[in-house]
């Protein structure tokens, strides 16, 4: 049986439940949250800007949106395919609503 659990996407305000084993990223403590989304490459590095508006790429390690308390704060997959040298992956910012509930 598949857990899934509510995030709001803190941009938007939109509701969605996810599965649990979907990746999430720590916030980077530099993360502008006013561009609410970072990117993954094929190299597993993070992409995203820091306040002040530089460009960062950083390697960040991935925990499953499982992994995380109900109110935290996290960057969550926003597709379900893998990276590639020509499409990253997409990650925006989102907080738990809800956690992990049968499907």
């Amino acid at each position: 049986m598949r857990r899934m659990i509510s995030i709001v996407d803190l941009s938007t305000g939109r509701l969605t439940e996810r599965e649990g084993d979907t990746p999430t990223f720590d916030l980077p403590l530099d993360f502008d949250r006013q561009t609410a989304g970072a990117a993954l490459d094929s190299k597993a590095q993070a992409h995203y800007s820091a306040t002040g508006g530089t460009s960062v790429i950083r390697a960040l390690n991935a925990r499953p949106l499982s992994w995380r308390a109900k109110g935290e704060q996290c960057l969550v997959a926003s597709g379900t395919r893998a990276a590639t040298p020509a499409q990253p992956s997409n990650y925006k910012l989102c907080a738990i609503v809800r956690t992990a509930r049968p499907l």
